[in-house]
């Protein structure tokens, strides 16, 4: 069985993902433009899945989004997800 997602896949994976992060954030798209140096319709078009990031972007993006790369590419984990992982596996 592959996991591989094909490039379209990968990218309207990654495009909801900020899109659901950007909402939790109460941002609005050009607000995440401005923290990011992009325009609205790039991160609507990242959004859609229509548009690649490359690895600058998505550097600023996690740091807006306060994610990690792993959760943005792959969906991983949050950063209060990671921190309530690392929390719980010291208690063990």
């Amino acid at each position: 069985m592959s996991y591989e997602l094909s490039s379209k896949e990968s990218n309207e994976a990654i495009g909801k993902r900020i899109n659901e992060r950007r909402n939790e954030m109460g941002l609005s798209q050009r607000e995440l433009a401005n923290r990011t140096r992009t325009s609205q319709q790039t991160i609507s078009r990242i959004e859609r899945g229509k548009q690649e990031m490359d690895i600058y972007l998505a550097s600023k993006m996690v740091k807006a989004l306060e994610i990690t790369m792993e959760y943005l590419v792959y969906g991983m984990f949050s950063v209060d997800e990671l921190h309530s992982y690392v929390r719980k596996s010291r208690q063990q």
